[in-house]
């Protein structure tokens, strides 16, 4: 008996293991990230709907809807429209996505900072941009969810590429990156090589990561207290943040602020100002030319710095 005990322990020990290592979502796995775009908004729903095999790999499915609304006076639901459906599969530290009947690397857990690899090879229609693109590992780091830790790895697409995504990824279920900003996606989308730079970016919608759950992990909402935002509130009319001089310089004026405290982030989703609110203004002399998205509360703006 001690034996087959020891045995058993034994097994289950390394069943664990395996499976933490591999440590994808399960069944039920469903993701909300909200975005903006010009005079609407909404939310990204993406779920987990079944297995199929492609080429000896099972793939899981996953399949999303845009939920788009009407940005003022009142938020209107306008349509709901299909995203391109995912087909992925872990295999060790490594997530991979079929794209144009191929598959590739579209998450690499095991690689070092600086490392890059090939996420494609069909251009997406973007003549400056080159028909293979990359993504390059930029940090690599943790976090705690629950008491336990997880791996992440912050990525962004190199240049001249035109399909990829920006964000810290999260070894358990993918991007967690917070703010809204362009490319900010659970899975590569047509990345346009030059839109980083000015305002070109506009064009794109604007994401951000909201919540996450599925069969063995509860749900993550870390940064509100909706999941689906806008279902939350589909009554009632959003605030708006209104601040001048836009086009700025040294200084934006707030008006219409109900709150504090206030985040400032670049187009990757950094975090590049923060603090509190003691007048209308908040300096950003020590911001460069871009385009930034400032966060007051759950109400955000956009807004250019030029010299």
């Amino acid at each position: 008996m001690r034996k087959i005990l020891i045995l058993t322990l034994i097994l289950s020990s390394s069943y664990s293991a395996k499976a933490q290592e591999t440590g994808w979502v399960d069944e039920g796995a469903t993701w909300h990230y909200n975005f903006w775009n010009l005079f609407v908004q909404g939310y990204y729903e993406y779920n987990y709907t079944y297995d199929t095999l492609i080429e000896g790999h099972t793939c899981q499915v996953i399949e999303g809807e845009r939920h788009m609304y009407a940005e003022s006076p009142e938020l209107e639901l306008l349509s709901v429209s299909s995203l391109p459906t995912q087909y992925v599969y872990m295999s060790g530290d490594t997530l991979f996505y079929r794209d144009h009947d191929a598959f590739f690397v579209m998450l690499n857990f095991n690689a070092e900072v600086g490392d890059t690899w090939i996420i494609s090879t069909t251009n997406t229609g973007f003549e400056m941009c080159d028909d293979t693109s990359r993504v390059e590992l930029l940090e690599i780091g943790t976090i705690t969810i629950d008491g336990v830790v997880y791996e992440t790895i912050t990525v962004a697409p190199t240049a001249s590429s035109s399909v990829g995504f920006v964000g810290t990824f999260v070894k358990r279920f993918g991007n967690i990156t917070a703010g809204l900003s362009p490319f900010l996606s659970p899975f590569p989308m047509g990345f346009e090589c030059e839109a980083m730079e000015g305002e070109i970016a506009v064009e794109w919608d604007w994401l951000g990561f909201s919540c996450f759950q599925d069969n063995s992990f509860s749900l993550y909402q870390p940064y509100s207290e909706y999941c689906a935002y806008y279902s939350g509130v589909a009554e009632n009319s959003l605030p708006t943040i209104q601040l001048y001089p836009n086009p700025a310089n040294e200084y934006i004026m707030i008006e219409n602020a109900n709150g504090t405290n206030y985040e400032i982030f670049d187009i990757t989703g950094k975090t590049v100002q923060a603090g509190k609110l003691t007048d209308q203004r908040i300096d950003v002399l020590g911001l460069s030319e871009g385009t930034y998205v400032l966060k007051i509360e759950e109400v955000v703006a956009r807004f250019v710095i030029r010299q």
